[in-house]
């Protein structure tokens, strides 16, 4: 880098890539969005091909404006340079570019290449890749930077599938069953067997029941035989999306086949199927944009060798009130649940909750306590919940997580905290929790969220059915399906 763009203020984005096995699998991936500016209104991302079609790794810097409108983006102004760092920090590979209409792709090695560097310099599975961005002749008004992250992980799961009275399946036919997966970002699928009309061959089709489509899947499904060996098998790599929920082994085996051998493949006319399912998702993390213009180093810019020894004490509000919560300092009131005790301090949560603030100032028993034990809520709920009251932020939320933060969050009048539960629980709704989220949302009067899961469960009725979950449903919340049952009835009219 010449000597005059030494001098300009730069924006850099370190970005961090996990488990690279599995991300090669993947064979592309993009990092976190980030702003440059937050005068401008564009955001940006890396994307990263482990092979192109010349046989390279390629890497581009997309800028993407906001609400699609091209004319605020400034891209075509911009120039950046490309590093792959080794552990140590230092380049081991660079490129230079600059952008126009939106996006510049950079290839790098050869994807031979690549391995080498990978075997010889990122034994523990992680690398890391710097973009430095300039303006042409401009500069930013700050040297900033920002550090994402990106983990790759994988779940497993096995499922069998015994298909009775297989004999009556008749032309044109087709069994199905919801099997729910022991996974926590893929909770279900429907499983159906077919038999094709024209021929006798048999076709076995796989239906994402999950509203959250981003993952890329393998699955195995193996016939076996009355040992329990798998005697065929066949495989499909799935790459889900919005507009692929559903995937379909064809020609799985005739109805001949099976018949033929129907005492090594159909004992007691069943047909025992293996599904195995692997699932790489994605897992993405953004540090916010930090200045570095008054920090003592060389390079104002710096390097991520610099940045590992860095030791930057934030000012912000929220986390100063998060260390106040953690560590228990100057607390005047203990909440106990079980045996888990929580320090915090009367003013913040009577500040953030109506319900907490009669507790303390009306003429209730536990004004005058210094220890207030909770019931109806369990110790992890909890913390969530005052970790959200001290700090307006909440953690990874999984369904069961969010469901109970829910919960508590409508019981101690908590709405801005009950709208983000909601959110993650649609975006969490599947045909397995359906009927429970359905009793969740009638139970705390929440028409919102009520719509949209009576909306998706007119839409699934069918495989919800199915299930046992349904059927309990039905017996104990005979109100509620009647309503939800005269919904699908005007729709259907």
């Amino acid at each position: 880098m010449s000597e005059e763009v030494e001098t300009r203020k730069t924006f850099t984005f370190f970005w961090i890539i996990e488990n690279l096995d599995l991300f090669f699998k993947k064979k592309h991936i993009s990092s976190p969005f980030f702003q440059v500016d937050s005068s401008e209104r564009t955001f940006w991302y890396l994307s990263f091909w482990t092979e192109n079609m010349r046989g390279f790794t390629e890497i581009c810097v997309w800028c993407m404006p906001v609400d699609g409108d091209e004319d605020e983006s400034d891209g075509s102004r911009v120039e950046f340079e490309l590093s792959l760092l080794k552990p140590d920090g230092l380049p081991l590979k660079t490129s230079k570019g600059n952008l126009t209409k939106g996006f510049s792709c950079s290839p790098w090695l050869q994807k031979e290449e690549f391995e080498c560097f990978r075997n010889a310099f990122f034994p523990d599975n992680s690398f890391t890749i710097r973009c430095k961005m300039w303006k042409t002749g401009l500069g930013f008004e700050s040297s900033n930077f920002c550090i994402g992250r990106t983990t790759l992980t994988k779940e497993k799961d096995t499922i069998f599938w015994s298909v009775r009275r297989f004999s009556s399946l008749n032309s044109g036919g087709k069994r199905s069953r919801c099997v729910k997966l022991n996974l926590q970002s893929f909770p279900s699928v429907t499983l159906n067997l077919l038999l094709r009309e024209r021929n006798d061959e048999i076709e076995i089709e796989i239906i994402n029941n999950y509203s959250r489509i981003d993952f890329k899947t393998f699955w195995r499904v193996s016939v076996l035989d009355i040992f329990g060996e798998r005697v065929n098998s066949w495989h499909i790599w799935w790459d889900m999306t919005e507009k692929r929920t559903s995937n379909s082994f064809p020609c799985f085996m005739t109805l001949s086949e099976l018949m033929a051998n129907k005492e090594l493949y159909l004992p007691n006319d069943t047909l025992i199927l293996q599904f195995d399912c692997e699932i790489t998702q994605r897992r993405q993390m953004t540090v916010g944009i930090q200045r570095t213009d008054n920090l003592e180093s060389d390079d104002p810019e710096l390097n991520s060798k610099e940045l590992s020894h860095l030791n930057i004490r934030s000012e912000n509000l929220s986390m100063d009130l998060a260390n106040l919560y953690k560590e228990g300092l100057f607390s005047d009131v203990i909440l106990q649940v079980g045996s888990e005790t929580f320090p915090v301090h009367k003013a913040i949560l009577g500040a953030r909750s109506p319900v907490f603030k009669a507790m303390f100032t009306l003429d209730m028993k536990e004004k005058k306590e210094t220890c207030i034990e909770l019931k109806e809520i369990e110790g992890d709920t909890l913390h969530r919940l005052l970790l959200y009251m001290y700090t307006d932020t909440i953690e990874d939320l999984q369904y069961e997580t969010a469901a109970a933060l829910y919960a508590a969050a409508d019981r101690y009048d908590l709405t801005g905290l009950r709208k983000k539960c909601s959110a993650v629980l649609k975006t969490k709704l599947s045909i397995v929790n359906t009927c429970e989220l359905l009793v969740l949302a009638d139970m705390h009067s929440d028409e919102d969220l009520k719509r949209h899961v009576a909306s998706y469960f007119i839409e699934h009725s069918s495989e919800i059915a199915l299930l046992d979950d349904g059927e309990c449903f039905l017996k104990n919340h005979f109100s509620l399906a009647l309503e939800i049952t005269r919904n699908v009835i005007r729709q259907t009219r």
